[in-house]
């Protein structure tokens, strides 16, 4: 794939880099990290940051009194970090409500997609066995691409550890093992599953799911199995 003019890698991660054009050697070029290893979001975030350094560049020169460089290139500089970090931001809430979703990624698909996680675990794509045979052309390729999106979503630290976080922090119950860690993701996919039957706010039902599931690490003999604490 060709790079971008103004994208670099440095070990396995992203960059943007470029020279505010006019501005004297001695200022240095505006550089931001991009946070990821995917080189197709990469692409996509530089030309996006391209066109807005471009805008600014454009504004400068329209101002009547000029600014200092020192000025200019702070303010380019900012900006270029708040916008990377509203796209990772919004990704990251794509990734983990599953809003990042095919237009065909219709209600019937989003509930085919989140159970096969739950039941079936996280695997290379979604099983041929979850396709319905009732499902339009469309629908097969909006469960496929949100089966992939959720997938990734999963297996990054991060959001696997905002997940748990999110856990610890409404239960006060730490993850004491790896088989914590998976058990809380299985009831943030059954919340989300949950709250689809349901239609109701998957932040109410994962509160429950996860106090439910926090009983289990205490003691756990007296609450039942998390596939009984909510109904599919």
């Amino acid at each position: 794939m060709h790079h971008p003019r103004y994208l670099f890698r440095q070990g396995r991660h992203f960059h943007f880099r470029r020279r505010i054009p006019g501005l004297s050697t001695s200022i240095r070029s505006v550089q931001v990290a991009l946070g990821t290893t995917d080189e197709k979001a990469a692409h996509t975030w530089s030309r996006t940051l391209t066109t807005e350094f471009d805008a600014m560049l454009n504004a400068f020169t329209f101002l009547l009194h000029p600014l200092p460089e020192e000025l200019i290139a702070s303010y380019i500089q900012t900006r270029m970090q708040v916008i990377i970090d509203d796209l990772r931001r919004e990704l990251r809430m794509e990734r983990m409500s599953g809003r990042r979703t095919s237009p065909h990624a219709t209600h019937r698909v989003q509930r085919a997609v989140l159970r096969a996680l739950v039941e079936d675990g996280i695997a290379p794509a979604l099983e041929p066995a979850r396709i319905d045979p009732s499902w339009t052309a469309d629908e097969v390729k909006g469960a496929v691409a949100l089966y992939a999106n959720d997938v990734r979503g999963l297996r990054d630290q991060d959001q696997r550890r905002r997940v748990i976080s999110d856990f610890e922090n409404a239960t006060g119950v730490k993850a004491a093992s790896r088989e914590h860690e998976y058990q809380i993701i299985e009831a943030h996919l059954q919340a989300r599953l949950a709250a689809l039957d349901a239609e109701q706010d998957c932040r109410d039902l994962r509160a429950q799911v996860y106090a439910d599931l926090a009983k289990t690490f205490i003691n756990p003999r007296e609450t039942p199995p998390l596939s009984q604490c909510v109904k599919s």
